[in-house]
């Protein structure tokens, strides 16, 4: 029998190979984020081309990564003697580095590429469709429903995202900074202006009804498609395709050649949507500034995106005395590498000038890549339910419960591990789908969720948790949520790649296990971890007029 390796995208790992991956990926992360330094001084990045996805270490949005991940997992298993007589991969730039490795090993296999390979010139097509599609959209309905707004006073902007479902009967449904307006007292509610990126929009309705919506908010809105010209957009699309073909001098890693891996983020960058997105948002800046738009401060929604540098690249442009805050009311794991600020990035100006995160407990790990970057913490406005937790209303801990993640992959592998498991008969599953998608949406995606075993749920997780006996989910701050309200949790095991857990490092794993198959699950539920009450106030910050007028300080 032939012995396979496959490091395709969604390629199942052995379960011996995915726990081995979860070991290494630690070691990988400082050496891609040296590696990352190491291409940004080779090429002296500055200005736009720190908006290159290549540059960013957005785990999310580069799949760079993700590969070098796979290649230490080969690595490894070739310096242990394993045997391998076939490797699978779907991503014909990741055979060159695969060839490397075996030479360097003296190994030989057959190296398989499935599926069809798209061409440079394909995908740049593609990428220049999609982004015309969008930006006429963008532009079009932006001026359509311009509602500029010019302040007499200096306002503060709060950037966040606006989904297909953030305004709901006709105001913000605000699910970053909830909490925050009605608090701070330094600063009247009339100059506090949302800066929303407009996401999930497809269709020319989606487009319409989003555009038609923020243009009648009660609530002070600064978007940009009101403020950019056509010239904008222009300039934007040009520097899309332009921009990736600055980067012209690509560093070894360790002595492998990954130009191929490289160059494929670059392609991908090329007319993307993302890119021209991003310039188009430092380009805002610029129109903010002539229009007579003046700032007090900006409070940014810190996930070290290239949407977050264009921010601090067009306020440090045009408004060069303004304060930036970054804000961090999340928590997910290490392997999201960017959320972890670099020295780098602060030399080349695209971090805020102070980070915030929401409690003590991230404060120094936060620090470790870049002592310079003012630290401190704030509010945790997203987290306000867990905070109002009282152990006193708990009642009979008789549910499993499982919290689902966006990706609908992850939600299905979880529903799947929950019914190859046969519970105790004081315990019941029950689903709790994720904010983005309805009960009746979800069962139609999953069908094996639909299961005389299995309940749906609207009840809030906070509710939930009165009855939790253990919740099971994958990479969300969900688990530390649960965790403080004393439910163990389960993290689902990845067998893709590597296992982006939330809580590890924050918490010891008496609180938390990761399961990969039914044994795993069945030992979790079995002998459910001890749960010894943590100090809430350590991982959150209490939201007050006290906290959150302490967190405008520099920004008045």
């Amino acid at each position: 029998m032939k012995i396979s390796l496959d490091l395709r995208r969604n390629g199942i790992l052995s379960i011996k190979d995915a726990k081995q991956i979860d070991l290494l990926e630690p070691i990988v992360r400082k050496e891609y984020n040296k590696y990352i330094g190491k291409l940004i001084e080779s090429n002296n990045i500055r200005g736009l081309q720190w908006l290159l996805r290549v540059t960013c270490r957005n785990t999310d949005n580069s799949m760079l990564y993700h590969w070098l991940c796979k290649l230490s997992l080969l690595e490894f298993k070739l310096q242990e003697g394993d045997v391998i007589d076939n490797i699978k991969i779907d991503f014909f730039p990741l055979k060159s580095s695969i060839n490397q490795l075996l030479k360097k090993y003296n190994y030989q296999c057959t190296v398989d590429v499935l599926g069809k390979q798209k061409s440079r010139l394909f995908i740049f097509l593609s990428n220049l469709s999609k982004s015309l599609y969008h930006t006429a959209n963008n532009y079009l309905w932006g001026k359509f429903f311009s509602n500029k707004i010019i302040p007499d006073e200096r306002i503060l902007l709060l950037d966040t995202f606006f989904l297909v479902n953030t305004i709901k009967d006709g105001v913000v449904d605000d699910r970053y900074y909830p909490g925050f307006a009605d608090n701070v007292t330094v600063i009247r509610k009339e100059f506090i202006f949302y800066l929303p990126i407009l996401y999930g929009l497809r269709t020319p309705l989606d487009y319409f009804r989003q555009f038609k919506a923020v243009a009648e908010l009660p609530e002070n809105v600064i978007l940009k498609e009101y403020w950019l010209k056509f010239v904008d957009y222009i300039y934007a699309i040009w520097k899309s395709i332009v921009l990736p073909n600055t980067i012209v001098n690509i560093p070894l890693l360790k002595g492998l050649d990954i130009k191929d891996l490289v160059r494929n983020e670059l392609i991908q960058d090329q007319a993307g949507v993302s890119l021209i997105q991003s310039v188009l948002i430092e380009r805002s800046f610029m129109r903010y500034k002539k229009s007579g738009v003046r700032l007090s401060g900006v409070i940014d929604w810190f996930e070290n995106q290239t949407v977050d540098r264009a921010i601090y690249l067009g306020v440090r442009r045009n408004y060069p005395d303004i304060h930036i805050k970054g804000y961090q009311g999340f928590v997910v794991g290490k392997g999201y590498v960017g959320l972890q600020p670099i020295q780098y990035e602060y030399d080349g100006g695209v971090l805020p000038d102070e980070l915030l995160v929401m409690g003590d407990a991230y404060v120094e790990d936060r620090k470790k890549e870049c002592t310079e970057l003012p630290i401190s913490s704030a509010p945790a406005f997203r987290m306000q339910d867990t905070l109002s937790y009282s152990r006193e209303n708990s009642l009979k801990k008789d549910l499993v419960i499982l919290a689902m993640p966006m990706s609908l992959i992850e939600a299905s592998e979880i529903v799947d591990l929950a019914l190859s498991v046969e519970l105790p008969e004081n315990l019941k599953w029950v689903i709790k789908a994720h904010p983005t998608i309805s009960n009746e949406k979800f069962k139609e995606m999953i069908p094996s969720s639909i299961d005389d075993s299995i309940e749906f749920t609207n009840q809030s997780l906070v509710d939930l948790f009165r009855r939790g006996y253990l919740l099971v989910t994958a990479a969300s701050s969900v688990a530390l949520d649960a965790v403080l309200c004393d439910v163990p949790v389960v993290i689902l095991g990845a067998r893709t790649t590597y296992t982006n857990n939330p809580l590890e490092g924050i918490l010891s794993d008496e609180y938390w296990s990761v399961c990969y198959t039914a044994e795993d699950l069945n030992s979790a539920i079995m002998r459910r971890k001890i749960n010894i009450p943590l100090d809430v106030s350590f991982y959150l910050n209490d939201v007050s007029q006290i906290s959150a007028d302490k967190m405008m300080g520099d920004l008045l």
